[in-house]
C-alpha cells in the first residue's frame, strides 16, 4: 500500500473456537479441597497455582524430615572428623614411643579396630540420611499432587462450584480450560 491509496475494510463474524481443553484433576490421594483461586472466565499463566488440597500435615512431615537430614548430615561429618583426630592421635603415640617398646602388631589391630567401628557407625548415619531423603520426596510428591498448577497459559471454561471443603476423588474433574496456543478463528461466513 503507498500514501494515498484507497483501502477497503472487511469485517467478518468469527468465533473464538479451543482446539483442544484441558482438563484439570487432582492426582494422588482422596484429600479435602481448601482453596480454589479461579473462576470461569479467569485468564491463567502457566505455572499459577488454580487449587489446593490439605496438604499441611504433609507440610509439616517435610520441615521434620528435612530437620532429620540435616542432623545426620552434621553426626557424619563429626564422626569424619573424629576418626581423623584418633587415627592421627593413635599414630602420633605409636611414633613417639620408644624403638624397644614399639608393638607394631598392636597398633596395627587397634587402628582396624578403629577405623571398622567408625566405618559402622558412618554406614549407620548415611542409611539413615538415605531414608529420611526418601521420605522427604515422599512427602513433597504428596504435597505437589495436592497443588493443582496451570500447566499452559489460557483461560478458565469451567471451574465446579462449591468445591472447598469437599473430598476430591483421583482424576475426578475439577477445573477445565482452553490454552492460548490451542485457539483458532473461525468464520461464520464465507
Amino acid at each position: 500500500v503507498k500514501r494515498g491509496d484507497i483501502t477497503h475494510e472487511v469485517s467478518v463474524r468469527c468465533e473464538y473456537m479451543p482446539k483442544e481443553e484441558i482438563v484439570l484433576a487432582f492426582e494422588g490421594q482422596e484429600r479435602e479441597i481448601t482453596e480454589v483461586l479461579v473462576e470461569k472466565g479467569d485468564y491463567v499463566t502457566k505455572g499459577d497455582v488454580l487449587a489446593r488440597q490439605d496438604v499441611e500435615e504433609y507440610e509439616e512431615y517435610i520441615l521434620e524430615e528435612r530437620h532429620a537430614i540435616e542432623m545426620q548430615q552434621l553426626e557424619l561429618s563429626q564422626l569424619e572428623e573424629m576418626k581423623e583426630l584418633d587415627l592421627g592421635t593413635m599414630e602420633k603415640n605409636f611414633n613417639f614411643q620408644d624403638e624397644e617398646t614399639r608393638d607394631g602388631e598392636a597398633y596395627q589391630l587397634n587402628k582396624e579396630r578403629t577405623e571398622q567401628q567408625y566405618k559402622e557407625q558412618i554406614e549407620d548415619c548415611q542409611d539413615a540420611i538415605l531414608v529420611h531423603t526418601m521420605r522427604l520426596q515422599e512427602y513433597e510428591k504428596y504435597v505437589e499432587e495436592g497443588t493443582m498448577i496451570a500447566p499452559a497459559t489460557g483461560v478458565v471454561i469451567n471451574s465446579e462450584p462449591n468445591l472447598i471443603g469437599t473430598i476430591s476423588k483421583p482424576s475426578e474433574d475439577i477445573i477445565t480450560m482452553i490454552a492460548n496456543e490451542a485457539l483458532i478463528f473461525v468464520s461464520k461466513e464465507v
